[in-house]
């Protein structure tokens, strides 16, 4: 369906680029990575976003214009070939754009000629002027096979002195992700990686900031594609939300859900999956409990019973209390069931669709529990139950023993059937016990779904969820007039 109903990503720069282009003295950044990771893209993105505020001058040490302009044609199509210029057409001054081929014969009068570029800018009074640089390592060797003696940080620190004295932003692309000497010199570094190994069928890439003077960031690490031959960051979601209160989450995501189709489709289609593992890997529970929250919203939503496992350290009467708000007493007597609680002293108390605890075998706990399963399978939605199980905390609150076989045992005694969707959740943290480890892997390795989430300096939010054909980002969109809010939630597909 999602397939069907393709989402265009926007063209979007991190928010750090637009920082920079306000700071009223000059800048340098390093845009360091391997081949093909996207330098030159995210460069040439600064430029075209650029175009209304900014004098440019694009260095490119390519052997011909005909390349660039192959390789990047929007990029070309976007400034027009009459702006597109090589060493020997030096009449700059009119352009707004003046891209340069630099050959190693010509390459040591452009590094002399520099500071007679940057006069000649026809800049406007205030006007920011964006030089790049493409690539560096080849500026410095061929500087190299002219003047031998000639240092990488010689030539870094005429550049930056360049900077410095006509407050220049200047974007220096370097051909790798590795440290380098020069990297003190600069005033910002950001390495681009290209990750083919966790989302095999779409290239994911990611940014990573490793400085930036005289900037405050919310991202350390910025997911992004090349769709379409254009720099296309993925918004993320700010930590604030996951850190709500359970309630608040209930809330939030139901106001949300209520109104989104879309999502909604996506995960009920999701339930079809039978077996999906969900993997955290983060200090704290409360973005394993978001995903909780997701979950059961959306099947409640639907009319989907849920079977639900809350972690140890969720706060389960403000959960309940939201729920009841948002779905009525009724509905969760019909859809849901929430356990295993110790028997309270006063029984009376607890709500009909609270699990109470009859033993400390997990497998006897859903035997007990049988005909309440098959009592929700006759109502719901999809004629079985979502059932969502913290692999963490049932390791922890259960005797290892048990756990072997287990998922096995409830498919084999027909406590899960077909029908059914078990949602096992677990949280990765530094150090694990061995026996947590096997567990995980070994239900891991037979399951139909991965889905995996990331977490990035507490700062980032953001999933990607593999399926057999494409990958899919959840992506929020947070509401800037309110602390707790957010617009939007969307499945994007990742080119």
């Amino acid at each position: 369906m999602v397939d069907k109903n393709p989402i265009v990503y926007d063209i979007i720069l991190p928010d750090f680029v637009a920082k920079i282009m306000d700071l009223p003295f000059g800048y340098t950044m390093n845009i360091k990575g391997d081949a093909g990771t996207g330098k030159s893209t995210f460069a040439m993105e600064v430029c075209m976003q650029n175009l209304d505020r900014a004098a440019l001058v694009f260095v490119s040490t390519r052997a011909n214009l005909q390349d660039l302009q192959t390789q990047y044609t929007a990029f070309v199509q976007k400034m027009g070939q009459a702006k597109i210029k090589d060493l020997d057409t030096l009449g700059m001054t009119e352009d707004k754009l003046k891209l340069l081929n630099v050959d190693t014969d010509k390459l040591l009068n452009i590094f002399f000629d520099f500071e007679k570029i940057i006069k000649d800018i026809n800049a406007k009074p205030n006007q920011k002027i964006i030089v790049v640089i493409d690539s560096i390592e080849k500026m410095i060797t061929a500087i190299k096979k002219r003047e031998p003696l000639t240092t990488d940080v010689l030539v870094y620190e005429t550049l930056i002195s360049y900077a410095r004295k006509f407050s220049l932003k200047l974007f220096i692309i370097a051909e790798t992700s590795q440290k380098s000497q020069t990297d003190y010199l600069v005033d910002g570094i950001v390495t681009l990686y290209r990750d083919i190994q966790t989302v095999p069928d779409r290239i994911l890439r990611t940014m990573e900031v490793q400085k930036l003077r005289n900037i405050v960031i919310d991202q350390q690490v910025i997911l992004f594609t090349l769709y379409q031959g254009r720099f296309r960051a993925i918004p993320y979601l700010k930590p604030r939300l996951a850190l709500l209160s359970a309630d608040q989450k209930v809330k939030t995501m139901y106001d949300l859900m209520v109104r989104n189709q879309l999502s909604q489709m996506f995960f009920v289609n999701l339930f079809q999956a039978k077996k999906i593992y969900t993997e955290i890997t983060s200090d704290s529970n409360e973005v394993l409990i978001l995903w909780h929250v997701i979950f059961v919203v959306v099947a409640l939503l639907n009319k989907i019973s849920v079977v639900y496992m809350p972690p140890a350290d969720m706060n389960v009467g403000r959960f309940l209390k939201a729920l009841k708000t948002a779905f009525g007493e009724d509905l969760l007597r019909k859809y849901f069931k929430v356990g295993f609680f110790p028997s309270p002293k006063t029984p009376e108390w607890m709500p009909e669709y609270m699990l109470t605890s009859q033993s400390d075998d997990i497998l006897e706990e859903f035997r007990v529990a049988r005909p309440a399963l098959e009592s929700l399978r006759k109502v719901s939605g999809m004629r079985g139950n979502l059932v969502i199980m913290p692999l963490d905390s049932i390791f922890i609150k259960y005797n290892h023993d048990t756990l072997p076989g287990f998922f096995q045992n409830l498919q084999r005694e027909g406590i899960l059937v077909d029908e059914d969707c078990l949602l096992a959740t677990n949280l990765l943290t530094k150090e694990m016990d061995p026996l947590h480890v096997r567990f995980a892997e070994s239900f891991s390795s037979r399951i139909l779904f991965t889905m995996r989430g990331i977490q990035v300096a507490k700062t980032q939010v953001m999933y990607w969820v593999k399926l057999p054909r494409p990958a899919y980002a959840l992506v929020p969109t947070m509401n800037e007039k309110a602390i707790f809010t957010i617009d939007k939630l969307d499945i994007m597909p990742i080119m």
